[in-house]
């Protein structure tokens, strides 16, 4: 039976499982591994803050989301079918492991996310962009 995300433990997992799938995924993996060469073990307690930040609205979370994939986007252009396989696999890595009310709110986060970071991203491809 499938419990709702309620502690950093949870997060963790599904950050753990999430990235799991994300680097091997044949569309979208090698932004992880060969573009950034992600370490998983400095990047995955800063990604669990920023969930754990939007879930829980612990103020523990002082990155820039926005800011890491305007550089992101500059080493690689990230496309609009990037964020598409990244919501499905975070949707379907949710789905498998959670239900709940704050895992609905998960999905209704990164439903605003994907959108909005590629906006940025357009954003700042222009000659005008202000950060």
């Amino acid at each position: 039976m499938l419990k709702d995300i309620k502690n950093r433990e949870d997060i963790e997992f599904l950050m753990n499982a999430f990235y799991k799938e994300l680097l091997v995924n044949d569309q979208i993996g090698f932004i992880f591994t060969d573009v950034i060469a992600l370490e998983l073990d400095t990047h995955l307690p800063i990604i669990c803050n920023f969930w754990e930040a939007v879930l829980f609205h612990r103020p523990i979370y002082n990155g820039n989301i926005m800011k890491v994939h305007i550089e992101l986007d500059k080493k690689e252009p990230l496309k609009k079918e990037y964020f598409e396989i990244w919501q499905q696999l975070f949707i379907e890595t949710l789905d498998k492991y959670f239900t709940g009310k704050n895992t609905d709110e998960a999905k209704r986060r990164v439903a605003l996310m994907a959108p909005l970071i590629q906006y940025k991203i357009n954003r700042s491809r222009e000659n005008n962009f202000i950060q």
